[in-house]
């Protein structure tokens, strides 16, 4: 992965799998860690607001390339008001597949 962006409902209301995304009331109430292939949280706690591109300009969040562990990889609330049990935060992965 050498990229990401994320989406609230502003944004994206629902996913392709129609799974309800949260409120954008609630960008400042998530953050997200992502761990690579070594469990090395190389992104920790980001608040998901700094990487919703109508937040930040059209932007999305570039990094040095990387295999991401999408397993150990993870979102947390640090709020649950507003936020449904059966809503998603919805996430752009952009990558390269190396030799394909």
């Amino acid at each position: 992965m050498y990229g990401f962006e994320v989406f609230t409902a502003t944004q994206l209301a629902k996913t392709p799998q129609n799974e309800t995304v949260i409120p954008g009331s609630t960008d400042n109430q998530v953050v997200i860690t992502w761990r690579d292939n070594n469990k090395i949280e190389y992104i920790y706690q980001m608040p998901i607001y700094t990487a919703i591109r109508s937040l930040n300009g059209g932007f999305i969040i570039l990094q040095k390339p990387r295999i991401i562990n999408l397993d150990d990889s993870y979102v947390q609330l640090t709020d649950t008001t507003n936020i449904s049990t059966d809503e998603v935060v919805a996430v752009n992965l952009y990558y390269d597949i190396v030799g394909e």
